[in-house]
């Protein structure tokens, strides 16, 4: 282990560039006493100790940013903690509200009292419901993880239901790892009613990788609840299937099978009642074996030897410049008091130099994680504290300024959370001038976003109530259009079909009835071209760079209405003319239905019915073998595990990162495919 090094090596290149200013400050005080001696005057007293003065200040602040570091100290990576996942069911039937304010409201309550409780755990989340998404890694970020906890949702997956081991198995095969078997825990909130072929399969997992189990559920076990919901006119509504309202309890029996399955598995009815979940941890936890080692072996951390020379080096530049001994004594007193102070318990351990080059780097998102997991180490001081959270906090801004394009709402929590840290970095160290300085902006920053999201909402509202506008007035050209059709038929002459040849008499106001028409016409063509105009221009505002337009499609079919309404009204400007035309009316009836049958759906799209629109996609997927769509039969080891003998490899002339990109990815499109498959076997999505 060397004692002494320099962390930014390259910056000693610039004492080469001295050389050449030492030989020119030479070659000016050789001349400079040529011309005082031809002009008789005598030598300048000191000014060869000023030049060296100079260079040796100069020397010792190229030193200084190469910042060297002594005094090495070895510090391990052990910590003293277990890995704890929370798996949270966010199938539709948590929604369910004989638990205030709802099943999954206090589930999610429950992980955030269980966070605030935790020590030196890492904690991540894994939601599920038909399908099973990882929120969040291991980390010891309880912020990052409560921030996901919060966004949690029925839509935070695929599609509905409920199916435990698709969770369980990105839990053991992503999340866990078998260096850390035996220190690993997993928390189960959920009100049962697994869609899933048994927990046989789930129970086989967690005994194979050691995870210890905890279930919590929730819901009454007796007296089934009904399911809120939004219908398809965004009022509140019941589920229903089949006709029938949707009731659902907890399946307690279920529950506590599968924990008398697992070893060491543990059942928590919380039933309807308020329950803390880190209470309830702390007694599952109780005597497990908690030490453990992450990360790498260890770290050396060594003491910053600039502190001593940018001081020095500025004293040197000083000296020459003094007049007098009072400027001397004054300068040197404000640059000592300028001076930071070295103290070795102040440095913060850790990869607390990787996260300041990560930021360098202009990569403030990788070094957030770094410094969130550096704050939940032990041992550390309130003003280590305090510069961990205000380089997180300055991280995330950085992170804010490079996701300016991302949506209003998510840079908004960003933005909270920059606003939160610096006031963390103020409580724990009232001395951090910079944090203090910083908090304006953040409230700045805050307000202007949260302006951004009132503002979008707005313009969310005003393009809701325009569509709602437009597709009243479809409805009435829908109308007129139809009317029209029928007056045609019963007013114009009988079509001439093939034992009917002779020309039917033409009635006296025969002229005045066809500019009536054709005027009807011309009047619903009219109003048919403005909404179209009014379609283009939502078009406009609904584009998003990259992706296809939403209302692409009405666009064009309006387009194709208004061109055969113009057809139409030339041909009703003749009577005997008036049969020719109703199969090109019934086209532009048919048009209209299709708009508004298109702008019925894409206002209805966030609707929460969680149902998979590819379906089709999979029609021909075989479920005619014996075990094909049974999740208990399928190689469903998660995304990364082994599976080459269902997908042989590419041809061996691709590089060895190739071919496992492209393995990877053929894992993943077939357990898309397993899973969509799955989906349609679903028969409650909730």
């Amino acid at each position: 282990m060397s004692y002494f090094v320099f962390q930014w090596p390259w910056m000693l290149l610039l004492l080469v560039g001295l050389v050449p200013l030492y030989l020119l400050e030479r070659r000016s005080s050789v001349e400079k006493e040529a011309v005082r001696s031809a002009l008789g005057a005598g030598p300048v007293a000191g000014s060869a100790i000023s030049a060296r003065l100079r260079g040796l200040a100069m020397v010792c602040l190229v030193l200084a940013l190469a910042r060297p570091g002594y005094a090495p100290v070895r510090q391990s990576v052990s910590t003293a903690g277990r890995d704890v996942v929370f798996v949270l069911d966010v199938s539709r039937s948590m929604l369910a509200e004989d638990v205030h304010p709802s099943r999954l409201e206090s589930a999610k309550q429950g992980i955030r009292d269980c966070l605030a409780s935790l020590d030196s755990e890492r904690a991540g989340l894994v939601v599920y419901a038909g399908s099973s998404n990882i929120a969040c890694p291991l980390t010891r970020d309880s912020k990052f993880v409560r921030f996901m906890v919060d966004q949690a949702q029925p839509r935070s997956v695929d599609f509905g239901g409920s199916f435990l081991q698709s969770a369980v198995e990105k839990v053991v095969d992503q999340v866990f790892s078998d260096e850390r078997r035996g220190f690993q825990d997993m928390i189960v909130l959920t009100d049962g009613g697994d869609h899933g072929p048994g927990m046989d399969k789930v129970a086989e997992l967690l005994n194979q990788h050691g995870v210890e189990l905890l279930v919590v559920g929730l819901g009454d076990a007796d007296v089934a609840a009904r399911i809120p919901v939004l219908d398809d006119e965004g009022k509140a509504a019941y589920l229903e299937h089949e006709g029938e309202v949707v009731r659902t309890k907890l399946e307690d029996e279920s529950l506590r099978q599968l924990c008398g399955l697992v070893r060491g598995g543990q059942y928590f009815g919380a039933g309807t009642s308020p329950f803390h979940l880190g209470d309830v941890y702390r007694g599952f936890s109780e005597g497990k074996p908690t030490e453990g080692r992450i990360g790498d072996d260890d770290f050396v951390v060594y003491r910053e030897g600039a502190y001593w020379l940018m001081p020095i080096g500025l004293i040197l530049l000083l000296l020459p410049e003094w007049r007098g001994r009072g400027a001397l004594v004054g300068g040197m007193a404000a640059l000592l008091l300028s001076t930071p102070q070295v103290r070795g318990d102040e440095a913060v351990p850790g990869e607390f130099s990787e996260a300041v080059r990560l930021m360098d780097l202009g990569r403030p998102g990788e070094a957030v994680p770094i410094l969130g997991e550096l704050a939940a180490q032990d041992g550390l001081t309130p003003r280590q504290l305090g510069v961990l959270a205000f380089n997180r906090a300055l991280a995330l801004t950085l992170q804010l300024e490079k996701d300016a394009g991302l949506p209003a709402r998510q840079r908004l929590e960003m933005a909270r959370q920059v606003q939160g840290d610096f006031l963390d970095a103020i409580r724990l160290d009232p001395g951090l001038q910079r944090a203090a300085m910083r908090l304006d902006e953040a409230a700045v920053l805050v307000a202007g976003i949260e302006a951004e999201v009132a503002e979008e909402e707005r313009q969310d509202q005003e393009i809701q109530e325009a569509l709602a506008a437009l597709i009243e007035r479809l409805e009435k050209l829908l109308e007129g259009q139809q009317n029209l059709l029928a007056d045609t038929r019963a007013q114009g002459p009988p079509a001439r079909g093939r034992g009917n040849a002779a020309a039917a008499p033409v009635p006296a106001d025969a002229v005045d009835r066809a500019r009536q028409a054709s005027l009807r016409q011309k009047n619903l063509r009219i109003e048919a071209e403005s909404i179209s105009n009014e379609l283009k221009e939502l078009e406009i505002q609904l584009a998003v760079p990259g992706a296809p337009g939403v209302l692409v499609q009405p666009v064009k079919l309006m387009s194709q209405a208004v061109n055969a309404q113009l057809t139409v009204e030339d041909g009703l400007r003749a009577w005997e003319a008036w049969p020719a035309t109703q199969p090109l009316q019934r086209r532009c009836i048919e048009l209209i239905e299709e708009v508004l049958s298109l702008l019925a759906n894409s206002s209805s799209d966030e609707s929460e019915d969680g149902e998979y629109e590819d379906e089709g996609d999979y029609e021909d997927w075989d479920e005619s073998a014996e075990g094909e769509g049974d999740p208990s039969s399928m190689a469903m080891d998660g995304d990364f595990s082994a599976g080459n003998s269902t997908q042989p490899l590419p041809l061996p002339n691709l590089s060895a990162e190739e071919i496992l990109k492209e393995e990877i990815g053929n894992q993943q499109f077939r357990q898309q495919q397993r899973a969509k498959a799955n989906a349609g076997e679903v028969k409650r999505d909730w």
